[in-house]
């Protein structure tokens, strides 16, 4: 059983800026009236944050970790989430997005590289990895 600690773990915006911006630039150069051009450009920019909201919500700032090879269990002032990680879960170079799967539902979890030490990330990677050499 490994114990690890998450600290400044916050989220960027700038990824989902850039992304709304394109969207945005790609329907105001692809629709020809105005109207709809200004649609457009308003529900980009409300999915965009909605977008940022659903994000938030499942990117704890603080937080404490326990893995036990396949199990994980994040408790945080905020919410405590318990569950065995799933094959949904993916790896990036700046972060990984736990899928968790408790007894009441899955959870999503995302924890940025820079949040933790360089060991207890690897031992997180290592964890996704083998759930996903499993399938």
């Amino acid at each position: 059983m490994y114990r690890f600690s998450v600290v400044n773990n916050n989220l960027d915006h700038k990824p989902i800026v850039v992304l709304c911006f394109f969207i945005v630039l790609f329907f105001y150069f692809s629709l020809t009236t105005l109207l709809a051009q200004l649609v457009a450009i308003g529900s980009s920019c409300l999915i965009g944050y909605l977008t940022w909201l659903k994000l938030k919500a499942v990117h704890p700032s603080t937080g404490v970790i326990l893995l036990e090879q396949k199990q994980l269990r994040f408790c945080s002032a905020k919410w405590q989430v318990q569950g065995t990680i799933t094959a949904k879960s993916y790896l990036f170079p700046y972060c990984v997005c736990l899928c968790l799967q408790g007894f009441t539902g899955s959870y999503w979890l995302i924890i940025k590289s820079t949040s933790v030490q360089k060991t207890d990330l690897a031992r997180l990677r290592r964890a996704v990895v083998s759930v996903k050499q499993a399938c």
